[in-house]
């Protein structure tokens, strides 16, 4: 064996003794992974602007028997004690009461355009008690349809927004990323907007916010 084959040599036994150490760690970290702890915000008013009548179901979804046949916009507050929250989740759930079983009103399929999410924050105690917007940065959903993409709903702008035509008639959640943590030790009163103004009927019909 040439002297050029056992330098080889030994750089492959060095690499492959740090790739091990490289996939201990691996391994390590996903052991050591949480799953993401969601808290499901129990709404302490709902209201719909078109005066639509809004239930509480009791796992705190919402389910709406909107008619609009242009826009709609719902507004939920909820309290919370949770400090350091990072992102908020919006699930559109089905029902057999929704056309097609939703999660959006659209008689056609069940379809929905969430065309802007917005929050506003603030403490349950203290001196100062106004209402501060809260940032998004990002958002994913399980689903997005062409041209609806997740991102549309924090992008101010009413006139785009998030659908998931063709994949109605299950359940679709999507996330929104907070600019910074929010929630501080006296807890957090939360005000949401779910603006829709799509089409005929396309609202959500049954929503839950975590």
């Amino acid at each position: 064996v040439c002297s050029s084959d056992l330098k080889k040599q030994e750089e492959f036994k060095a690499y492959q003794a740090l790739l091990d150490e490289k996939q201990k760690t691996w391994e390590k970290a996903q052991l050591e992974l949480k799953p993401t702890k969601w808290t499901v915000l129990e709404p302490k008013t709902f209201t719909a602007d078109s005066k639509a009548k809004l239930e509480k179901r009791d796992d705190n979804s919402i389910v709406s028997d909107s008619k609009s046949e242009t826009k709609e916009s719902y507004k939920v507050t909820a309290e919370t004690k949770l400090k350091a929250i990072t992102a908020v989740r919006l699930e559109a759930l089905t029902d057999p009461s929704l056309p097609q079983n939703g999660p959006g009103l659209s008689k056609t399929n069940g379809n929905f355009v969430l065309s802007e999410f917005k929050a506003n924050s603030r403490p349950l105690a203290g001196a100062d008690k106004t209402p501060k917007p809260v940032k998004f940065t990002k958002a994913t959903a399980t689903f997005q349809q062409t041209g609806y993409a997740a991102a549309n709903a924090i992008d101010g702008n009413p006139a785009t927004g998030w659908a998931i035509d063709p994949n109605t008639g299950k359940d679709q959640a999507i996330l929104f990323e907070l600019m910074r943590p929010t929630g501080g030790p006296e807890g957090t009163a939360f005000a949401f907007v779910l603006d829709q103004q799509f089409g005929k009927n396309h609202v959500l019909g049954r929503f839950r916010i975590s």
